[in-house]
């Protein structure tokens, strides 16, 4: 057969074509195939790793160019073929109707797996492989291997973790490994301490260990710990609890056993723990009644008020309420989650007097010479008895007024009282059970005006200054025999005096900055206008200077209530009462004649109606003490305060003067009335102590006339002797 040279040269080129693709393809291939491995990740277990499981779930990832055919895949555990799964990659979803479906997103990759079973320890060799659907296809593969290294394994615990129990006698599990179990190396640890292995109880044909052991209760956390023939330690942690106790009282406030309670309030406070839940179910009961108790667990409040419980295993358990009066039982149950319950007994006592309070007048100065006097009486857990209380005003009993409905007792005098005078009174009350209670105070009538005596100056002539180095005024200078400023200190009792009135002391009030605001802190003398008050007085008597009126004012520490006392000799406690020393009482006269219209104390009769001294000046302290009258200084020299000391035997007739008189009747009577009622044989008490409301009227106005107190006629006898009037020692009102 013969061919032409031209269609040689073409079946040789077309040749050189098809072997050059074939090789190109070929070549491609091999190249594919021998870097299939590469398509594969996320291995699990992952290459050359150690787990500790004996049942893996094997898997790897594989991604192609082309599509999966996932019949082709395959799957050799340590050479063995297994039958794995093989899932394209997507996602489960559910629809309307709830019910679940795997929607494949690419079938170009997808996951390969396997689920072991029962691996022994050691290395493990997985090899896989699928073909994809290329045209031919191709044979993805990839191998690799890891280690299984199990720890023993503890199943069946008992009893379980975080179980509560009220008795437990035995702790047992079963314990295996997927090789074998050195039964050598079992160890229980109970709260970080070693069981004596000697008294586990191993079973080696059951893999059970068991420990009897009478748990007394505790919150305990048991470890198991055992090692296989290659020596992996495994181990087993839980925790458990034993409770046979009922809640612990562990602390109780503001109540005692045998205690005796005086305010008639039953206050109770407990804090309840127990390792298991406390039930909200306790109950105080007093003699057997259930209390209104607050019950609440431990918790905290937040920010918009609401309580939070931060443990059932702790409570409190509050009440406060009135209780009669008598010997009473107590009764506390409590009871946890678990049953444990007890009943707590207490014995007490109330004894609750009756409460006086809202006593008046605790006053000086009550202007009002039939003062009412008052308080309210109450029990604080029962009724007062009305028949009980009793009031006395100056040791006599009254006619009081008692209100059941408000407690409040009430008393006005139907005679005034005695002026410039302390009164004393006296209230007692008893409750239903005979319990009683008294409560004494005193009250100052006075209704004249007090002699300005605030200033020291007015002190000075009986108590002459002495002044010493280092004196910073009057008040040091007047005590300075107890009071040293020149080098030593030994004398300075400044808590005597400070501790009585509301100006502290202290070092600074020598030693401080003078540029610092210590103004409160100075030395005496420096702080002319600071005001100070007593305090720790007796809050029922009645203080007649109440703040000082002016710098020194002695009455403030030396008034009758203060608690000032002085130092005598050399005694390191201050004895000398210093309280004794108030000027209207030290100047009241005793001449009774006079005070039916004087005051009984000079200070207070030298001060009333605006009176002044011969010079038309206001009387003050210094008017006599200052005075060169040789009657004056001798009564003060004796300490004489009687009137007639000063004043003789003062005629008061010119005060008595009737002004109104006609000349009618001067012709028979006086117009003095002293001297018309003294012819008459009426002394000044014949007037000036009746009751004629006529009469008081006529003193109480000032009014002279004979009409003030005669108001009827007593001329107009028509047919009647004049010597029948005349021969009268005294004449009628009437």
């Amino acid at each position: 057969m013969s061919h032409k040279k031209g269609s040689f040269k073409l079946r040789r080129k077309y040749f050189l074509i098809v072997f050059l693709l074939s090789t190109t393809a070929l070549i491609l291939t091999t190249f594919y195939v021998s870097a299939v491995d590469t398509y594969f990740s996320n291995h699990y277990p992952a290459k050359n790793s150690t787990i500790t499981l004996s049942n893996p779930k094997i898997s790897a990832y594989v991604k192609s160019l082309s599509e999966l055919d996932s019949t082709t895949v395959k799957l050799r555990l340590n050479g063995t073929e297994v039958s794995p799964i093989f899932l394209y990659k997507g996602k489960w979803v559910t629809d309307y109707y709830g019910n679940r479906s795997y929607v494949i997103s690419d079938r170009r990759e997808g996951t390969i797996s396997y689920d072991t079973a029962n691996l022994k320890d050691g290395i493990n060799t997985v090899d896989v492989s699928i073909y994809d659907k290329a045209s031919p296809p191709n044979l993805l593969s990839d191998s690799w291997s890891f280690t299984v290294a199990e720890p023993p394994k503890f199943e069946t615990i008992s009893p379980a973790d975080k179980s509560e129990q009220v008795t437990l006698n035995q702790l047992s599990a079963f314990v295996s490994d997927n090789n074998a179990v050195n039964w050598d190396t079992v160890k229980l640890k109970l709260n970080n301490a070693y069981v004596d292995s000697g008294k586990l109880n191993v079973n080696r044909d059951t893999g059970m260990v068991t420990y009897n052991y009478n748990f007394p209760s505790n919150t305990y956390t048991a470890v198991l710990e055992a090692k296989d023939s290659n020596g992996i330690l495994g181990t087993r942690t839980w925790t458990f609890t034993v409770d046979s106790s009922a809640p612990d009282l562990v602390g109780l406030y503001d109540f005692k056993d045998g205690s005796v309670i005086t305010d008639g309030i039953l206050r109770f406070r407990g804090e309840l723990k127990d390792l298991v839940d406390i039930k909200n179910n306790g109950t105080l009961s007093l003699d057997g009644t259930p209390l209104n108790i607050n019950f609440r667990y431990k918790g905290t409040t937040d920010y918009y008020g609401n309580y939070i419980i931060t443990s059932y295993k702790q409570a409190y358990i509050n009440f406060e309420g009135t209780v009669p009066n008598g010997s009473h039982t107590l009764s506390l149950y409590t009871e946890d989650k678990l049953g444990n319950k007890i009943t707590r007994s207490w014995s007490f006592t109330m004894s609750a007097k009756p409460v006086i309070s809202n006593e008046t007048p605790i006053k000086y100065g009550v202007d009002n010479l039939k003062p009412t006097i008052s308080a309210v009486v109450k029990s604080p857990n029962g009724s007062v008895k009305a028949d009980s209380i009793t009031l006395e005003l100056d040791g006599k009993t009254t006619d009081f007024k008692f209100d059941g409905s408000t407690g409040e007792v009430t008393y006005t005098p139907s005679e005034a009282l005695k002026n410039e005078s302390y009164h004393t009174v006296k209230l007692t009350v008893s409750d239903l059970t005979g319990l009683s209670v008294s409560r004494e105070w005193k009250f100052y009538t006075n209704t004249y005006l007090d002699m300005k005596d605030s200033s020291a100056s007015n002190c000075t002539t009986c108590h002459p200054l002495s002044s010493f180095a280092g004196s910073n005024g009057v008040l040091e200078d007047m005590h300075s025999k107890k009071l040293s400023f020149g080098g030593t200190h030994s004398k300075n009792r400044c808590e005597n005096c400070h501790n009585y009135i509301t100006v502290p002391a202290g070092c600074s009030q020598c030693h401080g900055d003078p540029n610092a605001d210590w103004v409160g802190y100075a030395p005496h003398g420096s702080t002319p206008t600071i005001h100070y008050q007593p305090k720790n007085m007796d809050p029922y008597f009645p203080i007649r200077v109440t703040e000082n009126r002016e710098q020194y004012d002695c009455i403030v520490c030396h008034q009758p209530g203060s608690q000032v006392k002085g130092y005598e000799g050399y005694l390191t406690t201050p004895t000398r009462i210093l309280n004794n020393h108030d000027i209207p009482e030290l100047h009241k006269t005793s001449d009774e004649s006079c005070t039916k219209c004087h005051a009984q104390s000079l200070t207070h009769e030298h001060a009333r109606d605006e009176r002044t001294d011969k010079d038309g000046n206001p009387i003050t302290c210094n008017t006599c003490h200052q005075s060169t009258d040789t009657k004056i200084i001798q009564a003060i020299k004796d300490k004489n305060p009687s009137c007639s000391a000063c004043h003789g035997e003062a005629s008061h007739d010119e005060l008595h003067i009737n002004t109104d008189m006609s000349d009618n009747c001067t012709g028979c009577h006086s117009n003095t009335l002293t001297i018309e009622h003294k012819n008459r044989d009426i002394k000044c008490a014949g007037c000036h102590d009746s009751q004629d409301p006529i009469v008081v009227k006529a003193i109480a106005n000032k009014d002279k006339t004979c009409q003030a107190c005669h108001t009827k006629p007593i001329h107009e006898a028509q047919h009647a002797e004049c010597k029948n009037c005349h021969k009268s020692n005294s004449v009628s009102t009437s």
